[in-house]
């Protein structure tokens, strides 16, 4: 009987009551983890963009320094640098492609979860540095 007349006071509140507004902050459970999984994607994604940033700038100072040869090792670090840099952006790419899917409302949090590749990029993540 206490469930019904708290969802029947629930159902009756008008929304621009002082309770209305009040009960507006509140976000139901698939609201709450759509915003927790959404953060954690938006996470995942700045992370990637500053290990970018970091990698482009390897590369920029490895070719100030690079000397013209055959066989320089700078060229051969230039080279998986920016394979890793593609690597990092194809990722960042996808998990951008999930937020908005998420946000859009056409894939469940749950599906996130199930995505294989999401989680092995997950638990490449040691300590905010894609290995």
């Amino acid at each position: 009987m206490e469930k019904f007349k708290a969802c029947e006071k629930e159902m009756k509140t008008k929304a621009y009551s002082r309770e209305g507004l009040s009960m507006s902050g509140r976000l139901d459970p698939k609201e709450k983890e759509k915003a927790e999984t959404c953060s954690w994607v938006t996470e995942r994604v700045e992370s990637l963009n500053i290990q970018i940033e970091a990698l482009e700038a390897e590369v920029e100072t490895l070719q100030a320094g690079a000397k013209k040869g055959k066989n320089n090792p700078a060229k051969e670090r230039m080279t998986e640098l920016e394979e890793k840099i593609e690597r990092h952006k194809w990722h960042q790419g996808r998990l951008e492609l999930i937020l908005r899917l998420l946000e859009n409302g056409q894939i469940d949090t749950e599906k996130v979860y199930e995505i294989g590749h999401v989680r092995m990029l997950g638990a490449r993540f040691k300590g905010g540095i894609l290995c």
